[in-house]
């Protein structure tokens, strides 16, 4: 009996550490569940807001990029940039007409906002894949070519711009560009394929 006294205390520490691993391994097992739920709904909502902000792209950009065009529709084809001297030509041909009319310059659009608008909507796209907030291979798939044919197109203009202002506004849209979707000279074009990947 007293041998089975002593015992007892090992008995109950063994139990006690059975428990204790089971609780552990279960809590382990459960927090790896929830760990890859929250990954899965992450991704998910990722993907979902990739797909907002594309559909965003011709309610947001629609009217600038007829602008553009519209004065410079052989540039866009070519994939050439429109030089700032010519840009501020028309700006300044818009901003005359409406002291012509009589309208206010600060509630209308001329060639430099709709340039700036267009450039914005990369740039957030920019910072959004540099956040993890959109699923970058979905966007490089969907925008690739599009983007980078807005980028040679408005070079100019956003060179002008930084020097200007003295700092680069649009600099996470440069760095997506010239440091991960066309880690080259930005000028030189790419061969692309249907889907807008890079070719090798």
């Amino acid at each position: 009996m007293d041998s089975l006294l002593k015992s007892l205390p090992i008995a109950i520490s063994f139990v006690a550490l059975v428990i204790s691993l089971y609780v552990l391994i279960t809590a382990k097992r459960q927090y790896q569940l929830a760990l890859k739920s929250y990954s899965d709904l992450h991704d998910y909502n990722r993907r979902q807001f990739t797909i907002n902000l594309l559909a965003k792209w011709d309610d947001s950009t629609l009217a600038a990029r007829k602008c553009v065009m519209y004065k410079w529709q052989q540039a866009f084809y070519k994939e050439d940039d429109i030089n700032w001297s010519e840009i501020e030509k028309y700006r300044d041909e818009q901003l005359n007409e409406l002291k012509t009319k009589g309208e206010s310059e600060s509630k209308a659009m001329v060639i430099t906002d709709h340039m700036g608008t267009i450039l914005n909507y990369f740039d957030l796209i920019a910072i959004s894949i540099e956040n993890n907030i959109v699923d970058e291979e979905i966007m490089k798939q969907a925008m690739l070519n599009t983007f980078h044919r807005w980028y040679i197109i408005l070079s100019d203009y956003r060179e002008h711009v930084n020097k200007k202002r003295g700092y680069h506004p649009w600099s996470m849209l440069e760095y997506l560009h010239d440091q991960k979707w066309f880690i080259s000279n930005p000028s030189i074009k790419q061969t692309k394929d249907a889907t807008g990947k890079i070719g090798k």
